[in-house]
């Protein structure tokens, strides 16, 4: 079986070792390295997002990334490559911009009271 799993091609071969349980791939009969399915960073940019709300600085609960990111919430395909990973870090494709992130969910937050009455800032910074 190794002889075939070594000449398979590269993505049938990714696919198959996603596939297979880690007790198979720890086994003596694979002779290659157990691949990620994903890679360890899922888009090329880190954002730390902070909201300030009457003065006070923390960062975005996951909740409203989360919520933000999806189009049924926004309307907006600009959000659709982004990834909530916990309060305050996101990851996001190189099509959007801090700025642009920062513009859009301020004015989301905003919209939806979370400000206590009072306009929400953010800020985004690239890690």
């Amino acid at each position: 079986m190794a002889s075939v799993v070594n000449s398979a091609p590269p993505l049938l071969l990714a696919t198959l070792l996603c596939a297979l349980s880690a007790s198979a791939l720890s086994s003596s009969v694979f002779f290659l390295p157990r691949p990620s399915c994903y890679p360890e960073s899922m888009y090329a940019q880190k954002f730390q997002v902070d909201v300030l709300i009457r003065g006070q600085r923390r960062p975005c609960p996951l909740e409203w990334l989360d919520q933000f990111s999806m189009r049924n919430f926004t309307n907006s395909a600009d959000f659709d490559d982004t990834l909530p990973l916990a309060d305050g870090r996101l990851e996001a494709s190189f099509r959007l911009t801090p700025e642009r992130f920062a513009e859009g969910l301020s004015a989301w937050l905003t919209q939806r009271g979370k400000g206590e009455g009072q306009p929400v800032q953010v800020e985004v910074k690239i890690l």
